[in-house]
């Protein structure tokens, strides 16, 4: 018994079964509130980033709550959350099924912190896991490869430590 426990603490850990990427790190520029307005609002472009979704960058000194996400809510917001230590499900809305959304809004909640899923339609893969400076892609929606990036990942940006509780619910 005590071998088989050795043998346990020394194995190594489970092997991902989705690979991570760290694109370019472009910093943690806060914008200007005239400049995130003018985004908001269309008038300027927002700022080029080394992925599609940003995994860093210049950005909103307004965070996105932490929470489930039916609308978009601009990138310049999402980084600032991923900047704080939360992680992004991001979905591509028009291939995944309303069965496979709910399951993902579900770990949200399950979660209940420093998660945020949302669509993004931009994306070019059914699913995206985006924490500070790290991005997987996924062919499918896969909540328990979603469960491990959080784990892995989850608190882990420039200003982790702050608090980013479960607070929107768009799907309720």
């Amino acid at each position: 018994m005590l071998l088989a426990l050795a043998l346990l603490a020394c194995a190594e850990p489970a092997t991902r079964t989705y690979e991570v990427s760290q694109p370019e790190d472009l910093g943690v520029e806060h914008l200007s509130p005239e400049s995130v307005d003018a985004i908001v609002a269309g008038t300027e472009d927002p700022p080029r980033y080394s992925s599609v979704p940003a995994t860093s960058g210049p950005h909103a000194p307004a965070a996105t709550p932490c929470g489930i996400f039916r609308q978009e809510v601009p990138e310049i917001f999402n980084i600032h959350s991923l900047e704080h230590g939360a992680v992004i499900f991001y979905y591509q809305p028009g291939s995944i099924s309303d069965e496979e959304r709910s399951e993902l809004e579900d770990l949200g909640r399950e979660l209940a912190t420093h998660a945020i899923v949302m669509p993004y339609a931009a994306l070019e893969v059914p699913m995206a896991m985006v924490a500070w400076g790290d991005l997987a892609e996924l062919e499918r929606i896969d909540v328990e490869a979603a469960r491990s990036f959080w784990g892995e990942f989850a608190q882990r940006g420039p200003e982790s430590g702050i608090p980013c509780e479960f607070t929107v619910d768009e799907a309720a």
